[in-house]
């Protein structure tokens, strides 16, 4: 599936949840909740986990940008990638300050680099999924499959799965 129609879908998945109307603040520690995850996937060696991870900390991102009115970017694919010159935690390590950009700049109103800062996330993520063998796409469309009946209700500006309110 493209990029962009995954987008779509998990934007109208968050505006029938009404996540469109959370409070970004709470959004962004999703974002980090699923960084939280991807690390320790990552240090684990946990393949399965770790694309899961990059699909839902997309997911988690483009709710962010829906949020926001930001207009998700698309994929760049801007450098060629090579293993050999590849630095996994010096990636991970980068996510955690493009977050911490994300955050800042909300908080200071400044658009351009908070846009600037999500473009740098979504870009670390193509660089981690290929690490992995896999497309950032694919984490995605992965994410969605397990999302997209998800049942649940927002409570405090997150989204609650169904199976996590008993």
């Amino acid at each position: 599936m493209e990029y962009k129609e995954l987008v779509n879908k998990v934007e109208s998945w968050a505006r029938e949840r009404g996540l469109d109307k959370s409070d970004p603040r709470a959004q962004c520690m999703k974002i980090v909740e699923e960084l939280r995850e991807l690390i320790e996937n990552a240090l684990c060696e946990d393949k399965d986990e770790v694309i899961d991870a990059i699909g839902d900390m997309q997911v988690a991102l483009i709710v962010y940008c829906l949020i926001r009115d930001i207009e998700c970017p698309e994929t760049r694919y801007q450098y060629f990638f090579d293993s050999h010159f590849f630095d996994l935690n010096g990636a991970l390590l980068d996510l955690t300050v493009d977050l911490g950009w994300i955050a800042e700049s909300y908080n200071k109103q400044s658009r351009f680099v908070e846009k600037a800062a999500i473009h740098s996330t979504l870009d670390r993520l193509d660089a981690i999924s290929e690490a992995y063998g896999v497309r950032k796409e694919y984490c995605l469309e992965e994410a969605y499959k397990v999302i997209a009946n998800r049942r649940g209700k927002v409570i405090n500006d997150i989204f609650v799965k169904e199976e996590d309110l008993k």
